[in-house]
């Protein structure tokens, strides 16, 4: 009776651990790089990161990214797991653009001056924060959505703010030390 009520209990046992493995999330590597905001490293590739390669494109992307972008230099492709981002300069500013395989433009990021941002855009972030400076100003489109990222800077702090839809928020605020 005991060697019986053991085995029924082992089987109990056996029987949750691979069902509660059966049942657990998987993931399947949808992981992006990293994308820094900053255009200092914009040309780089960075062969340290997992999944990032040098690559020649397809013409499906080739043909996507030319009817997205006009009159570009200092195009490089780099593969970042199953995407490809094209990092390039246009009108004389850094930008990126991110590929999937089929050519379909999942989002953009470029990176200007206080001088590129909407009249309206300016305007708002110039009257919340009255004593700073703008010093950076990206662009991000993803999705339908634009998405301003701005840097600010007075004396004695630094402020990034985010701008989407007339909606402001700040994102970061940092302390100068002396």
């Amino acid at each position: 009776m005991t060697r019986h009520l053991v085995s029924r209990l082992c089987g109990c046992l056996l029987t949750i651990l691979l069902g509660s493995h059966t049942f657990a999330q998987k993931s399947y590597g949808k992981t992006f790089a990293a994308i820094s905001l900053s255009q200092d490293a914009v040309i780089t590739n960075n062969n340290s990161a997992p999944g990032i390669e040098n690559v020649n494109t397809n013409t499906k992307i080739l043909g996507a990214f030319k009817k997205s972008f006009d009159k570009v230099t200092n195009l490089n492709w780099e593969r970042i797991n199953n995407m490809f981002l094209a990092v390039f300069i246009i009108d004389g500013k850094y930008a990126r653009a991110l590929f999937t395989k089929r050519g379909i433009l999942v989002y953009t990021i470029f990176y200007g001056t206080e001088n590129d941002l909407p009249a309206e855009t300016r305007k708002l972030v110039k009257s919340v924060y009255i004593d700073q400076s703008i010093t950076r100003a990206i662009k991000v489109n993803e999705n339908g959505r634009t998405i301003w990222v701005i840097s600010l800077e007075d004396s004695v702090s630094l402020i990034s703010v985010r701008v989407e839809n007339g909606e402001l928020e700040q994102t970061e605020h940092y302390q100068k030390t002396k």
